[in-house]
């Protein structure tokens, strides 16, 4: 009997030093974590004081139970979350009107969520980093706060990878966006409206790519007196489907030769792109007050793309002269090409196959020629949308073929 008991103590001795600390580093699944005060934090017994030599620790925590995962709102202190894993929640961290307090968010994985991030209103900023973002329904980040830096993520299977725009239209300043992989977000991989000071660098983008908003003006006066909003972004070495990203800024005279996986312009003139594959970003071209750029011999794929109202193969924005030849796409949805406010603009030798909505949007355009080319479209499809001044362009020896 003596010896029985013996080996019942030693059983549980064993458990408690060994078996019980194993399971308990991400300890038991919880249905989730909400603070809306100071003294929540407190309440959860979560180590550190709030201070910003000793941060309040959200760590080493599953949420897997219920809708919930961990909200943090109304508070002032400073807090790292860190080892987390959250499944299935609608939204996995979300933290909104932080007056003061930055917070820090590292090393957690966020999978099988609505939303894996939901941030705003965090007026110290924040540090998103070393997390895993996997298969979220909408997004992996939506912010809208300022401050900010996320680096050495990885994004994958979202429907957005990253967010960040502002809900009431003011705008929002300094954003570091470094060392992040992001592969399979159809819609964006990076959508960014009402930024200011903005770097994008050393990110991986595959079948995603970077986007910026159409409504938002890159070429506000009303931030800067001596910029516009655009030249306050620093892009650089990044790559999008294992070739460069190319984002310039008053480039001009130079022809396009080397292959590039998405191509941004800004104030450049005397430009000719050659012979460039396109494919799967959510815009192969984005210009802005261009002129005079040639497309030539150059291919866009969106079949691997969401259809989806934003997808376009090419966007121009208050630009002229902007030509088109040999150009080929595939399964364009809402305008394979997209002009605003632009004049002399030629389309000629072109292909639009499976075209779903429209082919070519002229908002605010006028003059040009769109000639010989061949439009593969479904029987609805408009060949040309939200034009005013159709009547400027020589429209002639086209081919349309429904299917």
């Amino acid at each position: 009997m003596k010896n029985i008991r013996i080996w019942i103590v030693t059983s549980v001795f064993i458990c408690i030093v060994v078996f019980i600390p194993f399971f308990s580093y991400y300890k038991f699944p919880i249905s989730g974590i909400e603070i809306g005060r100071d003294g929540d934090f407190k309440r959860y017994n979560f180590p550190g004081n709030g201070k910003e030599d000793d941060p309040y620790r959200i760590e080493n925590k599953k949420i897997s139970k219920g809708r919930k995962g961990i909200r943090i709102y109304h508070t002032t202190k400073h807090v790292i979350i860190q080892n987390c894993i959250i499944q299935g929640a609608g939204i996995g961290i979300r933290l909104n009107y932080l007056v003061s307090g930055r917070i820090h968010i590292i090393n957690c994985t966020i999978m099988n969520c609505g939303r894996a991030f939901s941030i705003d209103w965090v007026l110290e900023g924040v540090k998103i980093e070393g997390n895993e973002v996997i298969s979220n329904d909408w997004s992996g980040i939506i912010l809208d706060t300022q401050n900010t830096v996320i680096s050495q993520n990885n994004f994958q299977d979202n429907f957005v990878g990253l967010k960040i725009l502002s809900f009431d239209g003011q705008e929002m300043y300094n954003f570091c966006i470094e060392n992040n992989t992001i592969r399979n977000s159809p819609i964006n991989g990076f959508f960014l409206r009402d930024t200011v000071n903005v770097t994008i660098r050393n990110n991986y983008f595959l079948n995603s790519s970077l986007n910026l908003d159409d409504s938002y003006n890159w070429f506000s006066d009303d931030v800067f007196s001596e910029k516009d909003v655009i030249e306050t972004f620093k892009v650089e070495n990044n790559y999008v489907n294992d070739k460069p990203l190319g984002f310039f800024f008053d480039l001009n005279n130079f022809d396009f030769v080397e292959k590039f996986g998405q191509l941004f312009f800004f104030d450049c003139s005397n430009i000719t792109i050659l012979d460039q594959d396109l494919r799967n970003v959510e815009r192969g071209i984005f210009a802005g007050k261009c002129n005079n750029i040639s497309t030539i011999d150059t291919f866009f794929d969106y079949s691997l793309q969401y259809y989806t109202f934003w997808r376009s193969g090419i966007y121009f924005y208050q630009s002229s002269n902007i030509s088109f030849y040999n150009v080929t796409f595939i399964e364009g949805y809402q305008n394979s090409v997209k002009y605003v406010n632009c004049y002399s603009i030629y389309i000629m030798d072109c292909n639009f196959y499976k075209t779903i909505r429209s082919c070519i949007s002229f908002i605010g355009s006028s003059q040009g020629e769109v000639i010989g080319n061949i439009f593969e479209i479904a029987e609805d499809v408009e060949l040309f949308s939200d034009y005013s001044d159709l009547g400027t362009f020589i429209v002639e020896n086209n081919t349309v073929i429904y299917f």
